[in-house]
């Protein structure tokens, strides 16, 4: 079903590069950009259907699984409580469409996806870079005003922002000159700034993601016997160790060691005990619904109840919060039936990643994998469409040459 002719190749390509800028649009547009997508994708596949074709659309129904339970719990939800259960799975339902549309497009055009990779890395370095400077701009001495501002001008919570920005790093680290820019070394002054830019947002979790990126990278590239990826690697790490002595990120970087050095009363209500405060409401949920959940909707008033009565317990005020663990998120709302499917999804994308020894897809892997352990990345559209689109592109690309395409 591969496409034919110069201006058909055209729309394919336009159509990748629409997909990967609308990361760095409002979410309306790109929801409007994966409708219409989603229409021109699904006129294309009619036009080209074989006697085959519903053998084919398997592998994009199991890779969307995860959402027909939303559709379960519809009959498990109170009525006074469907409008809140259609907030979630209409945020949800790019879980399950999207798999359809990164299918169609890698089985009619595969070449598209790291061809227009620029169309993702520029805007969103861009935009990343703005927010950066304007926050800047205003004076704030701490990572906290900088974190709120950043997300009140960008309209992305900077840990969102900063999983674009390692997954720009990746594309740069693996194919920066040939997919992004002409010259080594605009390449390299593009991948520092993106640097900097991800330790202004100060987010712990991706601060992580950055040095397993750097490490895979490192192992990977030592093994084809490349050993400027040792160079790379100090550099990132160097920036990385300069922020715990730099003043505006030493706090955030010291949360991390307080985490295993002293309890949530000792250390105060900060991001990491408010998580330890959150992981011992999971459990206690757990302890009673874990065996088939709670569905996304109640799950919800639980927790708020919890923190109310941590609250008047501790003299803390606290306002509504999540699991901030997209696997227990799984597990509460779904039970252990929900937490399978979802975890059977994830082993097919390694499956797939290491079986073609797919370097970038393995990053990518990484930084959902990872940021999913503090953040429910499938509850908010940012999230949800990082997963399904990225996953689902990189699941059904063809096993590139490994001398070009690591």
């Amino acid at each position: 079903m591969q496409v034919k002719g110069k201006l058909t190749a055209a729309w394919f390509d336009w159509t990748f590069r629409l997909l990967f800028l609308s990361f760095a649009l409002p979410a309306r547009m790109q929801t409007l950009i994966l409708f219409v997508t989603s229409v021109f994708v699904g006129i294309h596949c009619y036009q080209h259907r074989t006697s085959e074709a519903h053998k084919k659309i398997i592998k994009p129904l199991l890779l969307g699984t995860p959402f027909l339970f939303f559709l379960i719990y519809f009959f498990l939800t109170p009525t006074a409580s469907l409008h809140a259960w259609w907030k979630y799975t209409e945020r949800s339902l790019a879980i399950f469409i999207v798999p359809f549309i990164a299918y169609g497009l890698m089985n009619a055009y595969p070449q598209g996806l790291r061809k227009n990779l620029s169309w993702y890395v520029i805007p969103l370095c861009l935009q990343a870079l703005l927010g950066a400077v304007l926050c800047w701009y205003h004076g704030f001495s701490n990572a906290v005003d900088f974190r709120i501002y950043f997300e009140t001008i960008i309209g992305k919570h900077p840990t969102y922002m900063g999983m674009h920005l390692a997954m720009v790093l990746s594309i740069l680290l693996i194919h920066g000159k040939a997919a992004c820019f002409q010259k080594k070394e605009i390449t390299i002054f593009v991948s520092l700034i993106t640097g900097v830019v991800l330790i202004l947002l100060a987010s712990k979790i991706i601060w992580v993601v950055v040095a397993l990126i750097l490490l895979v990278y490192l192992l990977y590239q030592l093994k084809r016997k490349q050993k400027q990826a040792l160079l790379i690697f100090g550099i990132g790490m160097l920036l990385l160790v300069v922020a715990w002595f730099i003043p505006y990120t030493q706090y955030r970087m010291q949360e991390l060691v307080v985490m295993f050095q002293s309890n949530t009363e000792q250390s105060g209500l900060n991001t990491v005990s408010l998580r330890k405060v959150l992981l011992q409401i999971d459990y206690n949920i757990l302890q009673t619904y874990g065996l088939w959940g709670i569905g996304p909707v109640q799950l919800q008033a639980e927790i708020n109840k919890q923190l109310l009565f941590y609250a008047s317990a501790t003299g803390i005020p606290i306002g509504s919060y999540n699991s901030h663990n997209e696997y227990l998120n799984q597990w509460l709302c779904f039970g252990i039936p929900g937490l399978l499917v979802f975890l059977s999804t994830l082993f097919l994308y390694w499956k797939k990643a290491i079986q073609h020894q797919n370097l970038l897809f393995i990053l990518v892997l990484v930084i959902v994998c990872v940021t999913m352990l503090t953040e429910n990345i499938l509850t908010r559209q940012h999230g949800v469409v990082f997963y399904a689109l990225w996953l689902g592109l990189f699941y059904f690309e063809r096993k590139w040459p490994s001398k070009n395409y690591p």
